[in-house]
């Protein structure tokens, strides 16, 4: 199969992908996990457009569940429990922000206390707060704030804002 050239912003991809391996000791990667690795990586290039400007890259139910090694009804079940940021696009379909997939393959601890806080906020918007920049939190993204394990109180109080900002704009819409 003939492969085209790459574009330079895909070359800058896979060089900050080489830069991120190389900072960690060398070894043997399997050659299943490099294969999901790639599939995982191309998928979130795939994104809609409009929702990938929304809230990032995305990636879907399947290759979530293989990431944290769980099944399609456990990504389910922890989406309608508020334990994951997740959107749903109007065919139904789920898409997960892959600023969640970190590398140790452990849910980012702090998304279901800040989804709690946003539960008025409709899913699009909630899933864009977490990657806007938040002066609450000193001008950081939600997402990064919790990646980073700082204060979630903060957080929690940022989203609050949010979702009372939020129903305020509805209100002054709907002229109450």
């Amino acid at each position: 199969m003939a492969r085209r050239r790459l574009t330079p912003t895909e070359r800058e991809l896979l060089d900050a992908i080489a830069d991120r391996i190389a900072s960690y000791p060398p070894r043997e990667i399997n050659p299943a996990a490099v294969k999901e690795a790639a599939r995982l990586t191309v998928s979130t290039l795939r994104s809609a457009d409009s929702l990938q400007q929304l809230v990032g890259p995305t990636c879907s139910t399947s290759e979530l569940a293989a990431w944290w090694g769980i099944s399609r009804q456990a990504i389910h079940k922890a989406t309608s429990l508020g334990r994951v940021v997740a959107v749903q696009d109007p065919r139904r379909t789920w898409h997960y922000p892959t600023w969640q997939l970190r590398e140790d393959r452990v849910p980012v601890n702090g998304i279901a206390e800040c989804l709690e806080a946003l539960d008025k906020v409709p899913q699009a918007g909630a899933a864009a707060w977490f990657v806007r920049p938040n002066a609450f939190l000193d001008d950081s993204t939600p997402a990064d704030w919790l990646i980073a394990g700082k204060d979630l109180t903060l957080a929690t109080m940022a989203a609050r804002k949010y979702q009372a900002a939020y129903l305020r704009s509805v209100r002054a819409r709907q002229g109450n």
